[in-house]
């Protein structure tokens, strides 16, 4: 649903970008537990987050996602 703004906003009264948000997180913590057992599938999961977040245009998880694929 679009409001008078202009924004997009979900059923639930947030946003978009909560939701991406909340997918990212998601998918870090996910990364983040892989990290000890799995580290190519780790860094897979942080290259999906960097590509999410470059398309958000999120400095902030792409940076996390680095850090997480340790460069």
């Amino acid at each position: 649903m679009k409001t008078d703004v202009g924004e997009y906003v979900e059923c639930d009264g947030s946003s978009l970008g909560d939701s991406l948000r909340d997918e990212l997180q998601r998918q870090y913590d996910n990364a983040f537990a892989l990290s000890d057992n799995d580290a190519h599938a780790a860094k897979v999961t942080a290259d999906e987050i960097y590509a999410k977040a470059g398309d958000a245009k999120s400095p902030y998880w792409q940076g996390l996602s680095r850090y997480l694929a340790g460069f």
